[in-house]
């Protein structure tokens, strides 16, 4: 009989030991996730920024008619080659709208990279036959106001 009690016993304090110390792993992975995604969203000068998005209008200027798939690709691998994975991750570029027959379109990204953006843009496309260059027209803040600008042009 005590044998069994002090058996239950370690066994009980073996249990606590592993809960406490797996809460204390979370705790210690939650608090290293809070604190990438607070530089995420800090400036320089430690003032915390709404992560908020710009819209780039582009024109391409090419002898062919590149679909929608290989500027998306292009703009990725040129991101990634130039940049790393991490920047190409924080900065999100999204091609949000293309219009294939006036070779326009619009791209979504973060606010702080607009500038990571548009300097890849001087980056030529060549796929086969066609090469392309994509110029930037304008950056706003609203896709209302990028779709205007897109038609106008």
């Amino acid at each position: 009989m005590v044998e069994e009690l002090a058996t239950l016993l370690v066994t009980l304090l073996i249990a606590q030991a592993a809960l406490l110390a797996a809460t204390v792993y979370y705790l210690g992975r939650v608090r290293k996730v809070l604190r990438v995604w607070k530089t995420l969203v800090e400036k320089e000068h430690g003032k915390p920024v709404k992560p908020r998005k710009r819209y780039v209008v582009f024109e391409l200027a090419c002898n062919g008619n590149p679909s929608r798939e290989v500027v998306e690709k292009h703009v990725e691998n040129a991101f990634t080659a130039y940049y790393g994975r991490a920047v190409l991750a924080k900065a999100s570029p999204q091609l949000v709208f293309m219009d294939e027959k006036a070779r326009r379109g619009v791209y979504r990204v973060s606010h702080l990279y607009v500038k990571h953006l548009i300097s890849l843009f001087t980056v030529p496309l060549e796929t086969g036959e066609c090469k392309c260059l994509i110029i930037p027209l304008k950056t706003t803040g609203t896709l209302k106001k990028a779709l205007k600008i897109m038609e106008k042009k």
